[in-house]
């Protein structure tokens, strides 16, 4: 079945990164009880597709099973529909029992297993040891029969019940990573390996259409509006190789070699450690891929790219209008085929405005283009939601690079404020230090370092430490949580006097109160002593 294969983490993290943007995408398990029909989805991350290479035979079998079923299906149908007209449905064949149907499922497994050569293809000299790279997907997505010990819990039936689970691929990346599942473990009580040297065809194109689910999209993190690759038309599916590794040798002792096409000549080169080699299309395909990379391919997002790298070059003409957007999302339109809509928020504030801590950078993060080019790439990828005081014309590109009057004010005080806690908990240190008071106080060198970074940056964007956390330096959580060993004065705390530790706390709160006995170990510091009217307070308690 295709349960499984290259996810890495939860789907939806939220973290947005340029590994995300170019290799994510979503796949859907959608499991169906045989019992009562009811469907439970769910969608899973991945970054690449591990996928099993089946043998000719399993691809076989398999394509036998999706036929049966299909006229199953088509016979049940017709029965339904003959009993609904009132007529005689004919006695259906009686369902084999438990029994016969694990039979029946032991025989198809040591079938596979027996043709297979990546297990024990060796013992079969009949084995045809070539299969379609789209195949191999295919089985990755194929419906996988989930009967007696992997029977599946249906809330529905609330019970044990055979079930269907198939894998779809909802949303597409802009890279498509592939890998072969070339080496594997020979037996469950053995811990060799061995190597799958079953040759897998694949084509300079390839078109997942027939794998993408119902509702399915491609582009990864950054939908477009519509358009190229937007949500309005049909998604792309088709994807152009380009690159490929393969693995030549056993699995102890073996070399990699990767295969490139280059993005300014179109031409492919082969890259053998430092040694790089022009080799033609073909050479490419008579390789035994490892590992495949495949980029989405768009002919109207191609010709909108071309269509702005012009307008880049080209000088502009006196009267032409021209207006700023950011290179950051520039640079996303060139590499990806799904960007995104356009936004400027790397350059500007929550105002609309340019941010003040970008005055010295700013040349580097804009890119002067004509108003009409903007215009264009505005009406097929769509404006980002951003600030409520500026139109939506110039959320898309700024006329003017004009910085926020509200943001330099705000940005002036917060460095202010840097300033004063600086010196003032800098100065405070060394008059204890001076005046001979104990540094007994820990505080953990991870906060430590991050308050540094704080006082220290020029910027609006450098976040404040937060609460003082001694965290780290326990063995869990909790009040009892005792203080971990081995730690290290400098490389894992800072010691300092009672004075400067009470005015962090003041400052940022925080805890729990750690210091350093006189036998140099770290504990927990006693809890202060009542005042005089606590102590009042709680022996009138006791009288009453």
């Amino acid at each position: 079945g295709g349960g499984g294969g290259g996810q890495r983490g939860g789907a939806g993290n939220g973290v947005a990164s340029v590994i995300g943007d170019i290799f994510e995408g979503f796949t859907e398990s959608t499991v169906t009880c045989d019992s009562c029909g009811n469907q439970t989805h769910s969608r899973e991350r991945f970054l690449d597709l591990i996928v099993e290479i089946p043998s000719r035979a399993a691809v076989a079998q398999a394509r036998d099973r999706q036929e049966k079923a299909r006229r199953v299906a088509s016979a049940k149908k017709d029965v339904d529909g003959g009993a609904g007209d009132g007529g005689t449905a004919s006695q259906s064949k009686p369902k084999p029992g438990l029994a016969a149907r694990a039979l029946g499922s032991m025989v198809g497994a040591v079938t596979a297993l027996v043709s297979e050569q990546g297990v024990l293809g060796s013992l079969n000299p009949f084995a045809d040891n070539s299969v379609q790279l789209e195949e191999c997907l295919a089985a990755f997505c194929n419906e996988e029969l989930l009967t007696g010990d992997n029977q599946y819990r249906c809330d529905a039936c609330s019970r044990q019940t055979d079930a269907r689970r198939a894998l779809a691929i909802r949303t597409l990346p802009e890279c498509l990573c592939i890998t072969l599942k070339r080496f594997r473990q020979r037996s469950f009580y053995s811990t060799a390996t061995s190597k799958n040297n079953a040759t897998v065809d694949f084509g300079l194109e390839l078109d997942l259409a027939s794998l993408v689910g119902g509702g399915g999209r491609a582009g990864g993190r950054g939908g477009a509006a519509g358009g190229a690759g937007g949500g309005g038309g049909k998604r792309p599916t088709r994807y152009r190789l380009v690159s490929m590794v393969s693995h030549q040798g056993a699995f102890d002792s073996g070399h990699y070699i990767a295969h490139g096409r280059s993005c300014v000549d179109g031409r492919w080169y082969r890259f053998d450690d430092e040694a790089v080699s022009h080799v033609e299309p073909e050479t490419v395909l008579a390789q035994q891929a490892y590992m495949l990379f495949y980029q989405l391919v768009s002919e109207d997002a191609d010709a909108i790219v071309a269509t702005t790298i012009r307008a880049l070059q080209d000088p502009p003409t006196p009267r032409q209008q021209q207006r700023y957007m950011s290179r950051l999302w520039l640079t996303k339109m060139i590499s990806l085929h799904c960007p995104g809509p356009l936004d400027v928020s790397d350059v500007v504030c929550r105002h609309g405005f340019v941010q003040p801590d970008r005055r010295e950078v700013l040349p580097l993060m804009v890119a002067r283009v004509p108003s009409q080019v903007l215009d264009e790439l505005q009406r097929v990828f769509g404006v980002a939601r951003g600030p409520e005081q500026r139109g939506q014309q110039e959320q898309a590109g700024l006329g003017e690079l004009v910085e926020c009057d509200k943001c330099v004010a705000a940005l002036s005080r917060l460095n202010r404020r840097r300033d004063t806690e600086k010196d003032e908990l800098f100065g405070l240190y060394d008059a204890c230090v001076a005046a001979g008071q104990p540094r007994r106080h820990v505080v953990c060198a991870t906060w430590i370092d991050r308050w540094n970074v704080f006082v220290d940056a020029r910027d609006a964007v450098t976040p404040s430490p937060g609460p003082v956390s001694n965290t780290r330096l326990l063995k869990g959580s909790g009040p009892d949580a005792p203080v971990r060993s081995g730690l290290k004065s400098g490389t894992s705390y800072s010691l300092m006097p009672h004075a400067v530790y009470c005015r962090f706390i003041e400052l940022y709160g925080g805890g729990p109160e750690l210091i350093v006995d006189h036998d140099d170990n770290i504990v927990r510091a006693p809890p202060p002593p009542a005042t005089k009217r606590a102590r009042e307070t709680v022996g009138d308690k006791q009288d009453k």
